[in-house]
């Protein structure tokens, strides 16, 4: 419910057309407010904060089956939608006048890849919390391993490597700190960093 409220505060900010800036700047404006909101929250009810330190970390051990079964269904309606209009977001990626030349209906391909986002992101941080290295490595590796291929094509490979990233983080936390454990989004920050930076390192070589 939180995930479909902020996209459709961020659809609303960020007006019509491709919004190929303002929508992230409007994700950043609400997601500076909602944080504050959340410190609000968490500072005025003492019980929650060790609910909460626990949850923005990032950790697979909150998963239950009963959860991963409602929000299973939530993700895949998700999924279902951005495969229905993967072919149409691609060919946005020429600009939005030219998918209007084309014939798309740009205000609703975006409204439709914002509800997917919102359904996917929105039941994979209630369950795992805020574990973003994820989405920012996985789509590079994709396309790294198939630099010719569709952009659908390179979003269907992302999803299984970034389960694979997962996984692997959250073992690898399980067995370096056992008996306990390093959360998963600790893992992923400490091994997706600097992965991350020399994805942009030789991004800035390409380019330059």
């Amino acid at each position: 419910a939180g995930a479909a409220l902020a996209a459709l505060l961020v659809r609303y900010l960020a007006g019509g057309g491709d919004n190929t800036l303002r929508l992230p700047l409007a994700g950043a404006a609400l997601s500076s407010l909602f944080m504050a909101l959340v410190a609000l929250i968490v500072l005025t009810q003492p019980e929650a904060r060790n609910v909460y330190r626990f949850w923005m970390v990032g950790s697979l051990a909150m998963a239950r089956l009963p959860e991963l079964a409602v929000l299973a269904s939530v993700a895949g309606l998700g999924i279902l939608i951005a495969a229905l209009v993967a072919r149409q977001i691609e060919a946005l990626m020429l600009g939005a006048e030219m998918g209007s030349a084309l014939g798309l209906n740009v205000e609703r391909v975006m409204g439709f890849g914002l509800t997917a986002v919102a359904l996917c992101a929105g039941a994979s941080v209630a369950i795992a919390g805020p574990v973003g290295f994820v989405g920012l490595i996985a789509p590079h590796f994709a396309r790294r391993i198939l630099p010719q291929a569709s952009l659908t094509q390179q979003v269907a490979l992302a999803c299984p490597v970034g389960a694979g990233l997962a996984l692997f983080a959250d073992l690898a936390g399980r067995w370096l700190a056992r008996p306990s454990e390093l959360q998963l989004g600790l893992v992923l920050a400490m091994l997706g960093a600097p992965a991350f930076m020399a994805l942009i390192r030789r991004m800035i070589r390409e380019g330059a």
